[in-house]
């Protein structure tokens, strides 16, 4: 469905200056009631831009382009096509990345990953969920996946009255094997986090393979991919992870590559930092978001400085920690402040050696600070 939608002055003031998210209060007169694409004019009858429109969210709308073109099963292709081509560095480290990142690709609320021969994609707003016949066909004509999988099952659809969904739409193979660097790892796509991988860790990864040394822990180590990373410089690798299911394939991941300087054990990253023995000579610490909302920030903040404190206390004398933050609450100067004052409380001096942010295939789009929401800091402590 297309249908035009006058909006008032303040939206086209900003529209113009790159705003990409409004709600229904900035309609004048008449409103779609079923989802679509909105043409969006101002008072004057001007064009302004096209977007997904989305009644009764949050975000009635999302800006998809401020060019006068139709936005359709052309449009799409097109788009996923250039998104695609600007990976084209990328490929050539991994085989496993985001195709198409929504706002950041001008294709809000879409997200495409490919594992390999197998595609993900995640609509998450009604408005796009009216082109998922297309983006199916699309990828299908443009990649020939071996295996294509709806991972629909966020939260976020509830708040756009869509039902949660994973499921495979086309094939029938549901894990890969995928190259990232000399490495490989194994992906479930329909059954692993996010929609199989954690994809946007990719930079962390690479770096952590370059500080690790000597004896390293790895907490919330997930299925092993850092782990595997930071054990071709290690001396020895403890991975922590409270998922069995998680260290399971963790342990598959390390045969795979044939490392055997890696311990498993389940645990609570908490508890296991208070009980430990023995000091490490770099450890990682990517823990759960703990801010999706403004009043958690408080809290979030208390919790990091709390893990945080109990890793340096674990560092030998040299030693590096790094941790991150997967919520856009938490700025990199927040998690930077953290990490330093910590070690001022545990009287330890601490040098930032690293700053990062999500993988450039997960890339940001300027104006939209929640797309910004992966940052990670590594320091050295004496």
């Amino acid at each position: 469905m297309i249908s035009p939608l006058t909006v008032d002055n303040k939206t086209s003031s900003e529209i113009a200056a790159g705003g990409l998210w409004f709600s229904e209060k900035s309609v004048i007169g008449r409103k779609m009631r079923l989802p679509g694409v909105a043409r969006l004019f101002d008072k004057r009858g001007k064009y302004l831009a096209s977007a997904f429109c989305s009644p009764g969210s949050r975000y009635y709308l999302r800006v998809i382009t401020t060019a006068d073109i139709q936005i359709d099963a052309t449009f799409l292709k097109s788009a996923i096509i250039k998104a695609s081509k600007k990976r084209t560095e990328l490929m050539k480290i991994t085989d496993a990345y985001r195709v198409v990142n929504s706002e950041g690709d001008s294709l809000p609320s879409i997200v495409i990953d490919r594992y390999n021969d197998i595609f993900a994609f995640q609509l998450t707003s009604a408005g796009a969920e009216t082109l998922k016949t297309d983006l199916i066909s699309i990828v299908r004509e443009e990649f020939s996946p071996k295996t294509i999988i709806e991972k629909n099952a966020v939260s976020s659809r509830k708040r756009e009255n869509l039902p949660e969904t994973e499921k495979i739409v086309f094939g029938k193979d549901t894990s890969t094997i995928v190259r990232e660097g000399d490495l490989r790892f194994e992906v479930n796509v329909l059954y692993g986090q996010k929609t199989g991988a954690y994809l946007d860790y990719r930079p962390f990864r690479f770096e952590a393979e370059k500080l690790a040394h000597g004896r390293c822990l790895d907490l919330f180590a997930y299925q092993g991919w850092l782990s595997c990373h930071i054990a071709k410089n290690a001396k020895m690798v403890t991975a922590i992870d409270s998922s069995q299911e998680a260290l399971a394939a963790a342990r598959k991941n390390a045969v795979l590559n044939s490392i055997s300087n890696i311990e498993f054990s389940r645990a609570d990253a908490f508890d296991y930092l208070k009980t430990c023995c023995g000091l490490f000579d770099f450890i990682h610490i990517d823990p759960p978001a703990v801010a999706k909302n403004r009043s958690d920030v408080g809290p979030a903040i208390g919790a990091l400085k709390k893990i945080t404190l109990s890793g340096i206390k674990r560092l030998n004398p040299g030693g590096t920690l790094l941790i991150s933050s997967c919520s856009h609450k938490i700025t990199e100067r927040i998690l930077e402040g953290v990490v330093i004052d910590t070690g001022r409380a545990a009287k330890r001096t601490g040098r930032v050696v690293f700053r990062g942010i999500q993988d450039l295939d997960h890339k940001p789009r300027k104006g939209l600070a929640q797309s910004l929401y992966l940052k990670g800091i590594a320091a050295n402590f004496e």
